[in-house]
């Protein structure tokens, strides 16, 4: 007659429901991310900016963190050229990431720059 295993935490439960518990929460977390984006916007280094105009100056950011903290700059750079091309930018200027304790968030400068439609 065969005989299930159950290995306890320390809480009492079942270790298999807390690694079902984790896994779920992993998974929600990839669902939140933006798709990439594919439109006309551009990155710019400072030293490009001839005859660009400043539109404005927007920030978002992500609550990932930590070791996570690259991939929640990478999403709030694709938020930030889907933003600015509702803005009617044609190319943005990143600030740094600022990794916190609990969230990740970046800033970009968003400017119109002749010829570049």
């Amino acid at each position: 007659m065969p005989h299930s295993i159950t290995l306890p935490s320390s809480s009492g439960q079942p270790l298999g429901r807390i690694v079902a518990c984790l896994a779920l929460l992993t998974l929600s977390a990839c669902s939140a991310v933006p798709d990439r984006y594919h439109g006309p916007v551009r990155v710019l280094g400072e030293e490009a900016l001839a005859g660009c105009v400043l539109i404005d100056e927007i920030e978002t950011s992500s609550g990932l963190v930590g070791l996570l903290g690259p991939k929640g700059a990478d999403n709030n750079r694709q938020v930030l050229l889907s933003r600015a091309e509702r803005m009617d930018g044609t190319h943005v200027v990143w600030g740094k990431p600022v990794v916190g304790d609990r969230s990740t968030s970046l800033s970009a400068r968003v400017y119109r720059c002749p010829d570049a439609r």
